[in-house]
């Protein structure tokens, strides 16, 4: 591994004295500051973000429906998969969301009932 998987590649400067020198650091191992891209993840929103969700109707409803809510955490289960706890402002409904279903602007979420690609 070298700079360019370092999650610190794009600003740092002891990486911009060293390009062109003919004997580079083996930076994961004497960069102090080295930290391996590969073990990040990138949320696609975060705590307190309003969030838009389609949930099938309360009840014996079969009717989809999109709804507004509000980024309350993020887990990660212990397969690996991402949730949002979202809930609406009304008395705090809301459920865990997959990150795949979930989304940042009502026209992506209507969209995607649109489409039905639940």
């Amino acid at each position: 591994m070298f700079c360019e998987k370092c999650i610190h590649y794009e600003v740092c400067d002891l990486n911009r004295r060293m390009r062109g020198n003919n004997n580079p650091l083996m930076y994961d191992k004497e960069c102090r500051l080295f930290k391996d891209k590969s073990l990040y993840i990138e949320l696609p929103c975060k705590v307190g973000d309003t969030v838009y969700a389609v949930s099938q109707g309360a009840g014996f409803s079969v009717v989809w429906n999109v709804y507004e809510a509000t980024a309350k955490a993020i887990y990660l289960d212990q397969w690996g998969k991402l949730f949002v706890r979202a809930e609406t402002d009304k008395n705090n409904v809301g459920g865990y969301v997959e990150i795949e279903r979930l989304f940042l602007t009502r026209e992506e979420a209507e969209k995607a009932l649109a489409e039905r690609v639940l």
